[in-house]
């Protein structure tokens, strides 16, 4: 079992359970379900999860990230990036080091 999970659309699972993550397909209305259920198994200490299907569990995931015990990274996925990963991204570097080093 990897230390690693990784959820998203169904469709792209295969990709990435071939370099040794635990992926985890779901439909966007099951989303906050398995990502509870991931974050409850102590095995996984990093999350990935794709924007078009974190965008319903937002406040879930920075709850997630703050208490530190684990750490949930958005990702871009095939319909291209936005500025939420790299929003939640920019936070957590700025909480890590103390200071925005991200600024454009």
């Amino acid at each position: 079992m990897s230390s690693i999970a990784l959820i998203c659309q169904e469709g792209l699972i295969s990709l990435f359970g071939l370099v040794g993550i635990d992926t985890f397909g779901v439909k966007s209305n099951e989303t906050e379900a398995v990502l509870k259920g991931v974050c409850e198994n102590k095995d996984y200490l990093i999350i990935l999860i794709t924007e078009s299907i974190a965008s319903n569990t937002l406040e879930f995931i920075n709850r997630i990230n703050l208490e530190g015990k684990k750490y949930i990274m958005i990702i871009p996925d095939h319909t291209g990036k936005t500025e939420l990963s790299r929003l939640i991204l920019k936070k957590a570097v700025e909480k890590a080091v103390g200071a925005d080093i991200l600024r454009e």
